[in-house]
């Protein structure tokens, strides 16, 4: 009846949606194939459930068969196995089968790979792993192992030193694989604040900056010195204003800017300018580097292992490198807690796992703000402990591994999966200058530059052609009026003035003979000023019907009209008048 019941509430949990949890796990469910080690659920025993099936009305309170036999009389006699695992992404983990939904679960992975292979080598052709142990974390799967009452027949997967390892806690222990890398993972920079950041690199550089005016300010001292005397228009001799004509000419030529607006003249004018150009550009160059060296360093993502808090597996082998590496390690209970924490809150800046224990999480570290970010060479071993009194056994499982490595490494291969991070695809750099780009600082501030220009183009557009006509045209009018007025009044005032001395009884003769001869002479003068008005309209008449003259004709003289120098009336002689 048991059975049965739990036949049917497996059914209406499969009829159903699980539970949302809180990172979708790559691998929940697959088809159980014969790589795989199939359990009954009334054969599996977990004190704490597995995490994948926290959303589900199952219980696993199996119990193993009880039996005297050591490990080597059941693969001999093919009787039933044991496991004790614990989920260690793929490695080993738990899924429901897709093909077998109502009759229990599988054990997935390299170690149920490899083991099945084994059990096909070493043991009876019955022998089959039934039973199954579910331990929760890596720490209580090793501390397990020290349980002499409770005794499972093998237990994975097990992080060793060494390779070359024979027993582990005093129990045979057959080392199965290494990871050559371990990877570490941190979040993508979400630094806000850059354009912040920018003004206050470049003011932290002030002293770079005082240095600099300084330096031109000698410089500028020195070149007056040196050439005021023999350029005085370019560097006044008045102390203030050539220090200041100095100066300006020192910036404007360490900078290279060069508008030649000044340029010394002496010798050793010349020869300082030649030094102040190279001293002037190290230091122009020694600024930009420190700028440049700076606003790197305040947009990227700073990557400082040491005393960063870092996440990994309590008990692994990871947790003992992250410590040698002089990180902060905090420690979870199961990979999913680590990446869990990596990407759902600010608690961790790194986290530490091997690289084929990384590809289990592709899915996530594809959906997820996540950045692989380097990879060490600090490879780590796996193996897995067998229970005591196992030496054939052993020596069997040992020796399958040292003669096939090609089959281990197709049970690698089978159950990896090639990472491509999408954020991998974008360099930090690029990254970094995009994020400067979005910030609302640096919007703020493009749009008050763009309101700025826009105002003060409008306002001078409104002035040119509003404005400013409004108030020149009165003043333009005012300014004909008194040209107007002020040509007649000066010849009445004239032609007054001399009637007013012509009819002067008092004037004396010598004046009034000299007033008759002024007027004469106007009178010629102005008559000749009109002949020579008419003499020039004819004259230019003439010499207009002179210069069209066809160009052809003027050739069979030898000469050509020039019409821009005045000279078309001269003829040069080219020993040919025919």
């Amino acid at each position: 009846m048991r059975v049965e019941q739990v036949i049917i509430l497996w059914t209406c949990i499969c009829l159903v949606l699980p539970l949302t949890m809180g990172l979708e796990m790559p691998f929940l469910e697959k088809n159980i194939t014969n790589e795989d080690i199939f359990l009954r659920l009334n054969d599996v025993q977990a004190v704490t459930k597995p995490e994948e099936f926290v959303g589900y009305n199952i219980s696993f309170t199996g119990k193993k068969e009880a039996t005297k036999l050591t490990l080597d009389e059941r693969c001999r006699l093919g009787r039933p196995l044991s496991v004790r695992w614990t989920n260690y992404g793929p490695y080993a983990s738990l899924v429901r089968g897709k093909n077998r939904p109502l009759e229990g679960v599988g054990l997935t992975g390299i170690f149920p790979s490899v083991i099945n292979d084994v059990l096909a080598q070493c043991c009876h052709i019955n022998t089959r792993v039934v039973y199954g142990r579910y331990i929760y974390t890596l720490k209580n799967l090793e501390k397990s192992l020290s349980d002499k009452n409770s005794s499972d027949d093998m237990m994975f997967p097990v992080g060793l030193q060494s390779m070359d390892m024979d027993l582990f806690k005093e129990l045979p222990v057959v080392p199965l694989l290494t990871a050559p890398r371990t990877t570490l993972v941190v979040p993508e920079s979400e630094k806000q604040g850059k354009t912040l950041e920018l003004f206050k690199t470049v003011g932290l550089a002030w002293p770079i900056l005082v240095f600099i005016f300084l330096a031109a300010i000698l410089s500028g001292v020195f070149i007056w010195t040196l050439d005021h005397l023999k350029n005085p228009d370019e560097f006044p001799t008045p102390f203030i204003e050539g220090v200041w004509e100095g100066f300006w000419w020192a910036v404007v030529t360490m900078t290279t800017v060069g508008y030649g607006d000044r340029a010394p003249r002496s010798i050793l004018g010349r020869l300082f300018c030649i030094i102040w150009i190279v001293i002037g550009m190290s230091i122009i160059a020694i600024f930009t580097a420190m700028v440049t060296a700076s606003l790197s360093a305040s947009i990227q993502n700073n990557f400082v292992i040491h005393g960063s808090v870092m996440g990994s597996v309590d008990g692994s082998e990871e947790e003992r490198i992250g410590t040698g590496m002089n990180a902060d390690v905090r420690t979870f209970d199961t990979p999913t807690d680590v990446v869990q924490a990596l990407v759902d809150t600010t608690e961790l800046e790194i986290a530490i796992m091997d690289s084929y224990l990384l590809t289990y999480f592709h899915e996530v570290i594809k959906r997820e703000p996540v950045r692989v970010k380097a990879n060490k060479e600090l490879p780590i071993n796996y193996g897995l402990v067998l229970a005591p009194n196992s030496e054939n056994f052993t020596k069997c499982f040992t020796k399958y591994i040292k003669n096939n490595p090609q089959d281990i490494f197709n049970s690698v291969r089978k159950n990896l999966k090639p990472l491509k991070n999408p954020t991998d695809d974008v360099s930090e750099e690029l990254k970094a200058s995009q994020e400067f780009l979005e910030e609302e600082a640096f919007h703020m501030i493009l749009y008050a530059l763009a309101g700025f220009l826009g105002a003060f183009f409008l306002l001078g557009l409104t002035w040119e052609f509003c404005i400013s006509k409004i108030l020149r045209n009165p003043l333009k009018q005012t300014n004909e009026e008194e040209l107007k007025a002020k040509k007649p009044s000066e010849n009445t005032t004239k032609k007054s003035l001399m009637q007013s001395w012509a009819q002067d009884p008092n004037l004396p003769k010598e004046a009034a003979t000299e007033l008759e001869l002024v007027k004469l002479k106007s009178t010629k003068i102005r008559q000749l000023i009109q002949e020579y008005d008419d003499f020039y309209e004819k004259w230019m008449e003439k010499l207009k019907e002179v210069t069209e003259y066809g160009e052809d004709k003027w050739a069979k003289y030898g000469t050509t009209p020039n019409e821009k120098n005045g000279e078309s009336l001269m003829l040069t002689y080219n020993g040919n008048w025919a």
